[in-house]
């Protein structure tokens, strides 16, 4: 009888050792190997990473740059004009597929336009300035400062001549294209050229080979 007693501790003893057992090699393989208890929670951390990552880049993706029209290479200029203005001696290039007035030789202002339905420009004019009592740029300088207060003004030379000049900028407007003009001294009168949608890169190009290109006649 109490052989049989012994017998059954000792078989609980067994028993009651392996369930520990068990249980301590499980809780070890949690400790040590997380990856693999974890594996899908793993999986699904990295995926929304990347979905995250994905986004972030498809966001900050800058959008694809406008089709620029081409700017004129300088051998498109080679066909331009020469025009002569013989009662305030001056000379300019101008494209001859531009309208250029009919009138230059006789009004106080000579304009050559292109195709300013499609573009804007190019937009171009040349006349007498009706101020009187002002004989130096500076004097020049005051006077438009006092007329035109929001507009950029300052002495400037432009053509390959180097004439001295006072230049006003006017920015882009709801109502109005950019626009610059120069204003300057020739045999006693005051000339302006004027120059409409500047802020157009294509047309600045075109303005200034007309600018580095106009001449003052003797």
């Amino acid at each position: 009888m109490k052989n049989n007693l012994v017998f059954l501790l000792l078989l609980i003893f067994v028993f009651l050792t392996g369930i520990l057992s068990a249980t301590v090699y499980f809780n070890r393989q949690k400790i040590f190997n997380p990856e693999k208890t974890n594996k899908k929670e793993s999986i699904s951390s990295i995926s929304q990473t990347n979905n995250q990552a994905n986004q972030q880049e498809t966001i900050t993706q800058p959008p694809p740059s406008p089709t620029q029209t081409p700017i004129p290479t300088k051998s498109e200029f080679s066909s331009w004009k020469t025009y002569t203005n013989n009662r305030f001696n001056y000379q300019f290039k101008y494209d001859p597929t531009w309208f250029l007035s009919p009138k230059c030789d006789t009004d106080d202002y000579c304009f050559v336009q292109g195709d300013i339905s499609k573009k804007g420009w190019p937009d171009i004019s040349v006349g007498k300035v009706f101020y009187t009592g002002i004989s130096d740029l500076s004097g020049l300088e005051n006077k438009l400062k006092n007329d035109f207060v929001d507009a950029s003004i300052k002495q400037v030379v432009f053509s390959a001549q180097e004439i001295p000049a006072v230049f006003i900028s006017f920015p882009r407007s709801p109502q109005a294209y950019a626009s610059e003009s120069y204003y300057f001294f020739h045999k006693g009168e005051i000339l302006k050229i004027s120059l409409n949608d500047t802020d157009n890169n294509q047309a600045q190009k075109i303005y200034n080979f007309f600018l580095l290109n106009f001449k003052l006649l003797d």
